[in-house]
């Protein structure tokens, strides 16, 4: 490659970096967090399914007139543990399956199903979700409703799911006291 060649790539490569730095919130936002206690679950064949509802609120605090730009909610399992019947391990291996349910419309917003293949598993979680805002706003209230679900008969043993919700809102200012997020299971 001859230099004439790689001066567009340079100039390329800056304007690139110029771009991602603009686009990424700096010390002029902050990111409002907030979490749910960590909640612990048994799935068995007899007794497959367990939702859980959790309310999610965003709004400025008192007296401010705040607006934010985006919310992201993720659910994380801190333990998946599959609980087999003997020592061995069976020939039919249970499947779990997380849905993320929209109370408003009960639109299904995510779905993940994973195949346990051996006692313990790590995956790539947390299972991300959040609303499409299309424009910021100064206040969004939502309640999603979480179902977990574990296969039934021919598969045997427990799953044990230990889990929390998280969440976090960015806000157009660094001091983030002027922005309230709760997660409330319900």
């Amino acid at each position: 490659m001859n230099a004439s060649a790689s001066i567009p790539l340079a100039r390329l490569a800056a304007l690139a970096l110029t771009l991602l730095t603009t686009a990424c919130p700096g010390d002029d936002h902050g990111w409002v967090e907030a979490s749910t206690p960590p909640e612990t679950m048994v799935l068995s064949p007899s007794e497959p399914r367990v939702q859980r509802r959790v309310q999610v609120r965003v709004a400025p605090k008192p007296g401010e007139k705040l607006e934010f730009s985006l919310l992201n909610l993720g659910i994380e399992a801190t333990r998946l543990a599959w609980s087999t019947p003997g020592e061995n391990i069976p020939e039919v291996h249970p499947w779990l399956r997380v849905r993320v349910f929209d109370e408003r419309d009960e639109r299904l917003v995510k779905e993940h199903v994973l195949v346990f293949d051996r006692p313990e598993l790590t995956l790539p979680w947390p299972l991300a979700f959040g609303p499409d805002l299309p424009k910021p706003l100064r206040e969004f209230e939502a309640t999603y409703r979480i179902e977990f679900e574990r296969q039934g008969p021919p598969s045997d043993g427990t799953i044990q799911v230990d889990w929390r919700l998280d969440g976090s809102a960015l806000t157009p200012y660094p001091d983030m006291k002027h922005l309230q997020l709760t997660l409330t299971l319900l």
